[in-house]
């Protein structure tokens, strides 16, 4: 996987964003949850497509400012 996860901008304390499962092929599934309730907000795999964007546009909502 790119690195996505590694070059997160700041966010805000309310959420997580965590790899939530890795395939043997190497395929990360990752989500975005409540940091509170841990409900789940987004979830996707690397290998989809559009996952890249997908992902930064999600993130857009939790970015602090």
């Amino acid at each position: 996987m790119k690195d996505v996860l590694k070059n997160l901008p700041p966010l805000v304390d309310t959420v997580t964003v965590k790899v939530a499962n890795v395939t043997k092929y190497d395929d990360h599934q990752v989500e975005i949850r409540e940091a509170d309730t841990n409900l789940l907000i987004w979830r996707a795999w690397d290998f989809e497509p559009d996952f890249e964007y997908n992902f930064k546009q999600q993130l857009q909502r939790f970015l602090k400012r």
